[in-house]
């Protein structure tokens, strides 16, 4: 047995109906985060970094990003973060405040793609929902590859 990557991530089936899509991709199921923001990427940092400093604050060890799916092995889980920029009007404040959106996915070692939107249980991602999620986050995904133990 090889060293532990602390990366164990829940068939769909099995994920209990909480958290979000980072959580979920990652396999977290922490009910009760001690704050929201444990599951929000840095924003001041390019979204490939912030999401590595998550998976490192998660205790995940193993994570290389990669340039295209097909860099993965068999043996590896697939993660793509999407992300766009886009603005939060607060009644207290006049300017808009930026911030930035992102949505976590996971191939699974059987070539399924599955996420979690925030509001229903993981499911395997339809062509459909695969081409709404590419539209509403344009920007070029972060692609990385993990395995659950080295």
């Amino acid at each position: 047995m090889g060293k532990t990557t602390n990366f164990y991530p829940i068939r769909v089936e099995d994920y209990p109906d909480i958290n979000n899509c980072l959580a979920f991709a990652l396999g977290i199921t922490i009910e009760r985060p001690k704050s929201s923001k444990d599951y929000n990427l840095r924003e001041d940092l390019p979204i490939s970094e912030a999401f590595l400093n998550k998976c490192a604050e998660f205790g995940i060890e193993g994570v290389r990003q990669i340039n295209s799916i097909e860099e993965a092995t068999k043996e590896e889980y697939v993660i793509c973060v999407f992300y766009h920029w886009t603005t939060f009007r607060n009644p207290f404040y006049t300017d808009p405040i930026p911030y930035r959106e992102f949505h976590v996915i996971r191939r699974e070692l059987n070539g399924n793609w599955v996420h979690k939107d925030w509001d229903s249980r993981p499911s395997i991602i339809s062509k459909e929902e695969m081409i709404a999620i590419r539209r509403e986050f344009p920007n070029p995904v972060a692609i990385f590859a993990l395995k659950t133990e080295d």
